[in-house]
């Protein structure tokens, strides 16, 4: 009897030691992100270009309380084709809520981003180059689904599905003022590290 006695205070000691430390427990920290790199050939009737993109898309995440996690969402992008380029970085506040303690763990989650967009594009008049440089601001909208595949202790592989609403308008002075919206739906994966 004493050895039972003794045998389940110690399994409920080492379950709340074990559940206190779980990847998605109160006061744990996430580190995440995302580097992409891709290539894309344009060709219509005799023309023929390709264009660069550059993606990176880091994040930390915090805890607040068991499976709730705020944290701050950063971008930055660079693209190039032909004469035009464009890069940009934003920064905003995510919040992600996972929906059970297992080496899969599903999440939902959304993020707000306010980005600073630099543009330049070079028009050619016969003979003549004119290159125009110019800013746009953006605010841009996105909610996510994914899992954290667990590959360890700490290190998880992060599938996602994604919905994003960019929200684009140019600074004064250029040459064709706009408002633009723009709306994506992607699937990548990333990697997570959590810190307890």
């Amino acid at each position: 009897m004493k050895f039972l006695r003794s045998f389940s205070i110690l399994f409920i000691l080492l379950s709340v030691y074990f559940y206190a430390q779980t990847p998605v427990s109160k006061g744990v920290y996430s580190l995440s992100g995302s580097l992409s790199y891709s290539s894309i050939s344009v060709q219509w009737q005799s023309y023929e270009d390709t264009e660069t993109r550059f993606n990176l898309n880091p994040g930390a995440d915090y805890f607040i309380i068991a499976n709730l996690s705020l944290g701050l969402s950063i971008n930055y992008n660079r693209s190039s084709f032909n004469d035009f380029w464009e890069y940009s970085i934003g920064a905003g506040p995510a919040i992600k809520y996972y929906f059970s303690v297992e080496k899969v763990i599903p999440f939902v989650g959304a993020f707000y981003n306010y980005t600073a967009i630099n543009k330049a594009n070079s028009y050619r008049y016969g003979p003549d180059v004119e290159r125009k440089v110019y800013k746009v601001h953006t605010n841009v909208f996105s909610f996510f689904a994914g899992i954290e595949y667990f590959l360890g202790r700490n290190v998880a592989l992060e599938p996602k599905v994604t919905y994003t609403i960019y929200k684009e308008k140019e600074d004064a002075g250029t040459y064709y003022p706009l408002v633009t919206t723009t709306k994506i739906f992607a699937v990548g994966i990333g990697i997570s590290v959590f810190i307890y």
